[in-house]
């Protein structure tokens, strides 16, 4: 259970500061959804800034949580 929810938080956080990041862009170019397909904007995100940033949202969680998590499990 441990393992999903951090999971979930992960791939949450991912999504959300992607789709954040993004709005940035709208600013210079006025197309939100044209942004957000753009094949090479996805692919510098994922490579460069998303897997690390989503690090820290799952980090936060496990540190405000760890007592319960350990009485749980």
């Amino acid at each position: 259970m441990k393992s999903l929810t951090l999971l979930a938080i992960y791939i949450a956080s991912f999504v959300i500061i992607f789709l954040m990041l993004s709005f940035i862009g709208w600013v210079f170019n006025g197309n939100y959804i044209e942004i957000v397909r753009d094949n090479t904007w996805q692919i510098i995100y994922t490579v460069f800034i998303g897997w690390w940033v989503s690090i820290f949202p799952a980090k936060e969680y496990t540190l405000k949580y760890e007592k319960e998590f350990d009485e749980i499990f």
